[in-house]
Formats: structure tokens, sequence, C-alpha cells
């Protein structure tokens, strides 16, 4: 009814955190082409098995070594009027290196530098705890819904309310941080350049609800 609309309050709460990575994660790879299968592939082997060795031994904390993408392919010479002839192969490999110290992302860079990784070169940022952070934003974002329902309504004087229905709209996952590692990595062979630099800045996680109260009874 009138009456019943006249009642009725709806408002919108949004929450949102900016917080620091504490994960990261880079993807080296090498890519090589040969006249056999077999020396394109063991140029890639022996590239990725130097990278793996060498990221080991840097012992950082939380360190997690994957096969990203392992390929070999044929290189076609397609020449006009001619049936496709095959003239090389082309192996490629690429390993994923998770870590917790996102302060250490830079000398993981460096040994994919060091031994010609030249494919899929990449760092992204994350939360080690994205569901907790999701939460926060909800949590914030339905106390601002309240906030704003008690300063309506006592601007108003609509009496005291009662929450009827609360929606939400979606808490945003984290958006990882991607940068391009080679052109980041590229910084490195300044003369003055230690290691690589890298910055993870801020993840931002957001959420949203909507609120509908009306005065209670």
């Amino acid at each position: 009814s009138a009456a019943d609309d006249a009642c009725q309050l709806s408002v919108v709460g949004v929450g949102e955190l900016a917080l620091e990575p504490d994960r990261a994660q880079v993807v080296l790879g090498a890519v090589f082409q040969a006249e056999t299968a077999g020396e394109a592939q063991l140029r890639v082997n022996r590239v990725l098995g130097k990278i793996i060795d060498d990221v080991r031994d840097l012992d950082i904390t939380g360190t997690v070594i994957q096969t990203a993408s392992i390929s070999i392919q044929p290189v076609y010479d397609n020449q006009r009027n001619k049936a496709p002839r095959i003239v090389a192969y082309r192996a490629s490999n690429s390993v994923s290196v998770q870590v917790d110290d996102v302060s250490q992302v830079g000398r993981v860079m460096d040994v994919g530098v060091s031994h010609e990784a030249n494919q899929g070169f990449g760092v992204t940022f994350m939360l080690q705890d994205h569901a907790a952070a999701q939460r926060e934003a909800l949590r914030m974002a339905v106390s601002e819904a309240r906030r704003k329902s008690d300063i309506i309504a006592s601007e108003l004087a609509m009496g005291e309310l009662r929450v009827v229905r609360v929606v939400e709209q979606g808490a945003e996952p984290p958006r990882p941080i991607i940068q391009r590692g080679l052109e980041v990595a590229a910084q490195m062979r300044s003369a003055d350049a230690r290691s690589t630099p890298v910055e993870g800045g801020k993840i931002t996680i957001r959420a949203q609800v909507t609120m509908d109260c009306k005065i209670g009874d």
C-alpha cells in the first residue's frame, strides 16, 4: 500500500579495502627453435633446469615451483604452390614460482634473466587469505548501510527502523596486480641496478550490499 511504501527505506553500503600483497607468483619460461625436436627440447630443459635449481637455492619463504606450460611444435616452410614442409621445431617450457615473501620477487626474476628466460616472464601479486579480506569488505559494507539508514531515519524522524531485507551485490575478489616482467627486468641492466626493482602496490577488495528497512511494527 501507499502507507507501507512511505515507511520503507532502501540504502546501499559499500566496503573497500586496499591491502599490500603478501604473495607473488612469477612465471619464468624459455622457448628455443632447432632443426630437431630433441635439440629444441634439450635447450629448453637445460635453461629451465638451471632456473629451478637456482630458485630453490634462494630458499625464499613459501616457495612453490610447478610447471605452467610445456609444448613442442613443428615449424613449417609455407611456400606458395608447394606442400608445407617442416623446417624446424620450436620447444617451450615455463614454470610458476610462488613466494610468500614479496620483497624477494626481484631475486627470482634475476634468476630468470641470468639463465635466458625469454617467454611468459611476468609477476602477479595477490593475497594469501583473500577470503578473509572479502569477509572484512562485506562487514564494512553492511556497517555502512546500517549507519546510513540510522542517519536518514533520525533526520526524517522516522522512528526506529528494522531491517527486512539485505541483498549482497557481490564481494569483488581481490584483483591481482600483474606486471610484465620483461619490461621491469630490463631496468636491472642499468649500471647501478643491483637487482630487478619490483613494487607490489596495493590490492583492492570491494563489497556492496543493499539494505531495505521499515518502521518496526
